[in-house]
């Protein structure tokens, strides 16, 4: 068993160096594979889109989730009360 997790954990070291090695490749005017990549993949209008679509429905789930916990707080408050 524990040769079969150091093999995986070598393998998996092997292919972190590989892809360290692909990532940092100089492509053009001392730009990296990674800063290309972002630039034009990335940090692109469509997928700002998205993770505003994302940032806005998770903001408001978590509104939503705060406006029931009140309206429950103050239900039981106000039982509690009686």
């Amino acid at each position: 068993m524990f040769k079969k997790i150091l093999r995986k954990l070598f393998i998996f070291l092997i292919y972190g160096f590989v892809w360290l090695f692909v990532f940092s490749i100089p492509v053009a005017n001392g730009k990296s594979l990674y800063q290309i990549g972002y630039y034009y993949v990335v940090d692109t209008k469509p997928v700002h889109w998205i993770l505003n679509k994302a940032y806005y429905g998770a903001k408001t789930t978590e509104n939503t989730a705060k406006d029931t916990a009140h309206e429950v707080i103050d239900k039981v408050s106000s039982e509690v009360k009686k």
